[in-house]
């Protein structure tokens, strides 16, 4: 809302969103896959109108043009979510597989591909990118839905070939945030480097698992540990410094964002070898599992603290 000039949720908005998450995890646990698809589609339901009521009154140059993704991505997550539904009463298994890839990894590759662009020079740089001319808009919104039927297409080509549709989707999500992070920040703060290596994770997970569909999945989770889970402690970190008036922290070497940023790592390197260490297996994961609990424990106190005290004269001022 902020980018665009729109306005924020609205009170009911927040209830049904946070109301359909908690609904997920005990149905799946119970068992009760249909409530669960059934609860996520009125969350994504409710996310999509907002946006789209939003970007109707929005003034057209404030939206940045990678922004055609996020309906992308919603939409996608949703046909994956009643595909899944489908299955929990009586379909083909083979839908439920296809689901299940477009809700995991169509969801957060159209988010993260969707709003990196935007918020990549306000991280590593410290100031919003200015708005493009016309003409270059519309060429890169153009760029961005070739980028989104290719990666929606990906996910069809997955059934014949389990190489080919991760190494699409790795290639177009490389192609669109990895020119976001070369060159080094021109802003301080451990938190930016944290996003920018976030953002090389994102697409290096998609990467080899096309290039090792045997380790498929343990490669994943460096998108998704190493990639998606920093992505949101650095963006949380950056939000919380600026509106907390701890504009400070924003371009200091705080030991607990580097704690965050190194069990993080770790975890995401741990859970990707994991299957490479038969002998030890359930250990790694033991382990994986740890330290990435321990760098979100880090990451909620510290948050937590900041929003409940009050800042000092100290915490405001720029550093030098």
């Amino acid at each position: 809302p902020r980018r665009t000039g729109a306005p924020p949720y609205s009170t009911a908005e927040v209830i049904v969103i946070v109301g359909g998450l908690l609904i997920v995890p005990p149905a799946m646990a119970l068992g009760q896959l249909a409530v669960a698809q059934v609860a996520y589609l009125v969350v994504l339901g409710t996310l999509a109108q907002f946006a789209l009521r939003r970007v109707r009154r929005a003034e057209p140059a404030k939206i940045p043009p990678s922004f055609v993704m996020l309906p992308i991505g919603l939409g996608g997550a949703a046909v994956g979510a009643a595909l899944i539904l489908a299955f929990s009463l009586g379909a083909p298994i083979a839908l439920f597989e296809t689901g299940r890839k477009l809700v995991e990894e169509g969801l957060l590759l159209g988010l993260v591909l969707a709003i990196a662009p935007m918020l990549t020079p306000m991280l590593l740089h410290g100031k919003p990118q200015p708005p493009s001319p016309p003409a270059r808009s519309r060429r890169l919104r153009r760029w961005y839905l070739f980028g989104c039927a290719l990666l929606l297409a990906s996910f069809a080509l997955e059934p014949f070939s389990m190489r080919l549709g991760p190494l699409v989707r790795g290639l177009i999500s490389a192609a669109i945030l990895w020119p976001n992070i070369i060159g080094a920040p021109t802003a301080s703060g451990v938190h930016r480097q944290l996003y920018r290596l976030a953002l090389f994770f994102v697409p290096l997970g998609e990467l080899l698992a096309g290039a090792r569909p045997a380790w498929r999945l343990p490669f994943l989770h460096l998108t998704f540990v190493g990639g998606l889970s920093l992505l949101i402690f650095a963006v949380s970190l950056h939000v919380v410094y600026l509106h907390t008036g701890r504009e400070r922290l924003a371009h200091a070497r705080s030991w607990p964002v580097i704690l965050i940023g190194a069990l993080t790592v770790a975890a995401a390197l741990a859970r990707a070898c994991a299957e490479h260490l038969a002998d030890h297996y359930t250990d790694a994961l033991a382990l994986a599992s740890a330290l990435w609990l321990t760098g979100a424990l880090v990451w909620g106190v510290s948050i937590f603290l900041m929003i409940l005290r009050r800042p000092g004269a100290l915490d405001a001022a720029p550093a030098k």
